[in-house]
């Protein structure tokens, strides 16, 4: 897993309290696979995001560096994640590796409006029913790369599917994307 390592922004309350000697200072290292905004006990203190090379890179390319003592320390990517937290007690001089796996948020299918109610919608082994009888959206948590989605509809339409993976999370996408 790439590892993401920074800094936090000169002039923040994280960077201000910490200790003038660095053997005093704890360090925090953090391995996360997608960009997302580092916050320290509620202040923003980075960002991390996809840099040289294809590392994960910080605002200066070294670990956090945090006064010892009990901190909170928060990923964000609003945009397809949800939060990640998670507290922690440092000591003096140690390092801390946090690994996170963000979950991404659910992906919303909207059922093309032209498309007959009376058809029937499944994915994978998951039966939603007719559109009429599930409002003509859906919502997965993480599609599988080859998911489909797919029709029983009335002739002349009849069966048909279409590939709905992979996504990325919180979107919102609208099937079929074209009509047989």
């Amino acid at each position: 897993m790439p590892c993401a390592t920074g800094d936090p922004a000169e002039g923040t309350a994280a960077a201000a309290s910490t200790p003038a000697s660095a053997a005093e200072r704890a360090r925090i290292v953090l391995q996360i696979a997608t960009p997302v905004e580092v916050w320290l006990d509620n202040a923003l203190v980075g960002h991390f995001r996809m840099g040289p090379s294809d590392k994960w890179i910080g605002t200066r390319g070294r670990p956090l560096e945090i006064a010892p003592g009990e901190h909170l320390v928060a990923l964000r990517n609003n945009a397809v994640a949800e939060p990640w937290e998670q507290r922690l007690v440092v000591q003096p001089g140690e390092t801390r590796v946090l690994t996170s796996e963000l979950r991404r948020k659910p992906v919303t299918f909207q059922i093309d409006p032209s498309l007959p109610t009376d058809c029937r919608v499944r994915v994978g082994a998951t039966e939603y029913g007719t559109v009429r009888d599930f409002g003509a959206s859906f919502s997965l948590r993480e599609p599988e790369a080859d998911a489909r989605v797919v029709f029983r509809c009335p002739k002349p339409l009849g069966e048909f599917s279409e590939a709905i993976g992979p996504t990325f999370g919180g979107e919102f996408l609208v099937v079929p994307r074209q009509r047989p």
